[in-house]
Formats: C-alpha cells, structure tokens, sequence
C-alpha cells in the first residue's frame, strides 16, 4: 500500500510540474530557436536561442496593437505555413501607410501611390535582412492574432548573449 501511495503522490506531482510548465509557456514566456537569414545582422543564420515574453501580448493593455511599437521584434505564426513560427521586426502597425511590396502586388488595398495602409487588427513584418526574407512584402500585411510573442533577449550562443533592441536597423529602415 506504501508503495501505490507513493507512486500516486509522485505522479500527482508530475501533473502539477506538467501543468505549470504550460502556463508559463503559455503566459509567461519561453525559450524559441531561432534559425534562417532573414533577421541577419541582428540575429545569427543559426542556433539562436531567444527568450520570448508571452506575457506582455497576453495581458496587452491595447488590445488594437498588443502595445506592440514599431522596431519590436516578434514571434509570429507564418500567414503561410500555420505550423512555422517566423522572427520578424514590427515596422507598420494599424493605420500607418507601408511601401515597396515585391511579391504581394494585386491586393484591393493598395492605393494609386502604390503604397498600403495597415489594416486595422494586423501589422507589417520585416526581416532584417531584406534581400533574403520572406516576409510581409509578400505576404501583406499579418493578423495581430498569429502574434505570438515579443523577443526579449538572445541567450544563447553564450558569447552572443544580449538584449534585442527595439531600433529599426538602417538597412531596412527605407524599406
């Protein structure tokens, strides 16, 4: 009977561990790797490791831009493959007017001067790294609700460890 009763206290245990880890994950924040070229130079090609705050975009004060500002990088749901997770800086927030689109042309919002206007409850993502990112220049602009997260901090390479400015980088600010 001892030994039922502790492998019953352990796996209640277990469960509590379990379910808190998902609130934290959830609510809190978490640990996202980061790979690929579009954010280069603020982030490496490879094994970055970035600590996400899921906290502030969950409990937004301003449910119409998540307190999202300009110059924040995210972690968002690919408006393309819903099962990827993109890393990309918040350049246009609802109601500012985006330029230069390159493969998202032919969309009934874009006026004569061939810009856009952000639709409200959606944001423009960009790359840092403009020549090689798939971004909202292709695929217009992103709903806020595939906003998962805002990046804090890279933690990992070691060397590397650093927080992520929110300044929009000068090679894609006249994009």
């Amino acid at each position: 009977m001892t030994r039922l009763k502790g492998i019953w206290d352990f796996s209640v245990g277990f469960v509590h561990y379990c379910c808190l880890g998902q609130i934290l994950q959830e609510y809190v924040g978490t640990i996202k790797r980061c790979k690929g070229p579009s954010m280069l130079p603020t982030l490496n090609q490879e094994n970055d490791f970035l600590l996400e705050n899921t906290f502030s975009i969950n409990f937004a004060k301003d449910k119409k831009t998540l307190d999202l500002q300009r110059g924040d990088v995210v972690i968002a749901t690919s408006p393309e493959q819903p099962n990827v997770y993109v890393c990309k800086r918040v350049m246009g927030l609802p109601g500012d007017r985006v330029y230069k689109f390159h493969g998202f042309s032919g969309h009934s919002d874009i006026l004569n001067d061939g810009s856009m206007v952000v639709p409200r409850g959606h944001v423009w993502l960009l790359g840092d790294n403009p020549a090689n990112s798939n971004d909202s220049r292709n695929y217009g602009p992103v709903p806020l609700g595939l906003v998962r997260s805002k990046v804090v901090a890279r933690i990992w390479p070691l060397t590397q460890i650093n927080l992520i400015p929110n300044e929009i980088p000068p090679q894609i600010a006249e994009v």
